[in-house]
């Protein structure tokens, strides 16, 4: 058996997680790998509807653990590292679909690589190049031509356990940000313990969730300040630089789209550790500052120029 374990999180989506498990088991190398289900408490029976599906001789291979309690998505996304005891680990949501040669491409890979500490493979519109990655001040200068949200999603990302392990109780600490696919990522090149492979094959589709059913976007925005809580060793502006205004602005754009209400106070609490700090980050574009401070201007009113106000205010009280 390949030391590669894929391990998915599940909750409430029986049909997407029987679907997502068909793209798996229809490849030849599907028995090669160990299959582990985290159930947070769904209202069927997981490992039943899994054995009625494809039989018990199938799925020998996988095993389902059913959580006692709803812990929550945010920890449960984040258990996959710490019940994982193979060299290799690919964490899959619920309603993913893997390519047809996924499985192939993943194995050759994890034998060919076998010491990175990542892989970090296309997936969509996201296309990279076979590169590799092995500083933060690389990730800031690859940042400078591409958005850091392809790092958010964890489904085309294959971990080296023997290189994540020591940040595994970090991640469990922060796992209330709901990425913790970024930080094993962002320790390796921090303390440069591992190196990340950006590969240009793709193992994953992108599959829209079902109504109601994906991540509250305004829930993770206002989540993924809690990177600033992190102790990375890399400077401030650095890690900045990296979750630049661009990435802001492609959030709240998006909650435009989805006709998300403005709800002024909920923004404040987002950029009232974010927004003044790339204020005063003389490594930021005057541009994007710009632009960001008016898609603001559409997305909250004058009551956010009036905020705004107070706080070049009392930056300036501060400098003086």
């Amino acid at each position: 058996m390949e030391d590669l374990t894929i391990i998915i999180p599940t909750y409430n989506r029986k049909q997407r997680l029987l679907k997502m498990l068909h793209s798996i088991y229809i490849q030849k190398l599907s028995q090669e790998v160990q299959i582990l289900i985290l159930n947070n408490a769904s209202n069927y029976n997981v490992e039943e509807s899994i054995v009625e599906e494809f039989g018990s001789e199938v799925t020998s291979n996988l095993t389902v653990i059913n959580h006692r309690y709803n812990v929550g998505g945010a920890l449960n996304i984040t258990l996959p590292f710490y019940f994982c005891e193979t060299k290799w680990l690919w964490t899959l949501a619920d309603d993913d679909s893997t390519t047809e040669d996924s499985l192939e491409i993943i194995i050759k890979d994890i034998h060919h690589y076998e010491d990175m500490g990542v892989l970090k493979y296309s997936f969509g519109c996201i296309q990279y190049q076979n590169e590799v990655l092995t500083s933060f001040e690389q990730m800031e200068e690859w940042h400078k031509s591409n958005s850091i949200w392809p790092f958010v999603y964890c489904a085309n990302v294959v971990y080296n356990m023997e290189k994540v392990s020591p940040y595994v109780g970090d991640m469990i600490d922060y796992c209330y940000h709901s990425i913790t696919a970024v930080i094993p990522i962002f320790c390796l090149l921090d303390n440069q313990t591992g190196k990340v492979m950006l590969r240009s094959e793709s193992v994953v589709n992108y599959c829209p969730p079902a109504p109601g059913s994906g991540w509250n976007d305004l829930k993770l925005a206002l989540r993924t300040q809690a990177l600033w809580d992190f102790p990375f060793k890399a400077s401030g502006k650095m890690l900045k630089n990296i979750w630049g205004p661009d990435d802001y602005y492609h959030m709240l754009r998006a909650f435009k789209s989805e006709n998300v209400h403005k709800d002024h106070i909920r923004c404040r609490v987002f950029f009232q550790k974010t927004f003044p700090v790339m204020c005063v980050n003389k490594g930021l574009l005057m541009k994007q500052v710009m632009k960001l401070n008016f898609y603001l201007f559409l997305y909250t009113g004058k009551d956010f120029l009036n905020w705004l106000k107070d706080k070049y205010h009392l930056l300036k009280n501060k400098v003086a």
